[in-house]
């Protein structure tokens, strides 16, 4: 449903292991997942669309578990919410946005995540 809901955006996943933008078809992100589980990074979007013709929607989806897990703290943390907002464009909070989170991923744990790539609308 993800898939389908956001395949017309900026940022979207091609594949289990790509994210693609779309606007700039030299800039992607690849995780190599390893066949035993034991990832070291994951990568995930978020999807907030608050203009949209259907209702608001908010989507978190990742490459892998540790994506999805990252990308649903993130979006629940006041201060990494507080520190993202200091790099983005006035009045953020009423237009649809787009991030691209990478997460470093130590002993089967989230360990840290970074907002890569930003887009608003």
């Amino acid at each position: 449903m993800t898939l389908e809901l956001t395949r017309k955006l900026r940022f979207v996943l091609r594949a289990r292991n790509e994210i693609d933008d779309t606007q700039d078809p030299t800039r992607h992100w690849l995780l190599n997942a390893s066949r035993d589980s034991h990832d070291t990074e994951d990568y995930a979007i978020v999807t907030r669309l608050v203009r949209s013709n259907d209702a608001p929607m908010l989507s978190v989806a990742g490459m892998g578990q540790y994506g999805t897990l990252a990308a649903a703290d993130f979006i629940c943390s006041p201060a990494a919410i507080s520190d993202m907002a200091r790099n983005l464009p006035e009045h953020w909070e009423s237009r649809n946005l787009q991030l691209v989170l990478h997460v470093k991923v130590v002993d089967f744990k989230v360990a840290a995540t970074q907002v890569v790539a930003v887009h608003t609308w």
